[in-house]
Parts: structure tokens; C-alpha cells; sequence
């Protein structure tokens, strides 16, 4: 997808579990031309302020 754009972040981080989630909307269009918009989110994992593990969520 020459044209990718991720947009609509959201960030939510709660320092009481360690742990955060971004929701975001990729979009772009395939290279037959049809459009494509994929919604996602990744949930995340700190330990002592540092990023340690990123998990991949829903797309749809």
C-alpha cells in the first residue's frame, strides 16, 4: 500500500497494572485500487517505566 496511513490514535496507559493499550485505523489502497481500512489495537506491557512486550489485538 503505497498511500498507508495510520490515524485516530488512541493511547491509554494505567501505571497501577504496568500496562497500556493504542487503538488505531490503518488506511490505504491495495494495489488492485480498492480501498482498505482496517481498525486494530495492541496492548502493552511496562515493567520499571520500559516497554517490554507489545501484544498485537483486534482487527477488523
Amino acid at each position: 500500500m503505497p498511500d498507508v496511513h495510520y490515524g485516530n490514535e488512541q493511547h491509554f496507559v494505567d501505571s497501577d497494572t504496568e500496562t497500556g493499550i493504542s487503538k488505531w485505523t490503518l488506511t490505504g489502497t491495495n494495489p488492485d485500487g480498492t480501498r482498505k481500512e482496517v481498525r486494530g489495537c495492541d496492548f502493552y506491557t511496562f515493567r520499571d517505566g520500559k516497554h517490554v512486550r507489545a501484544r498485537p489485538a483486534g482487527r477488523s
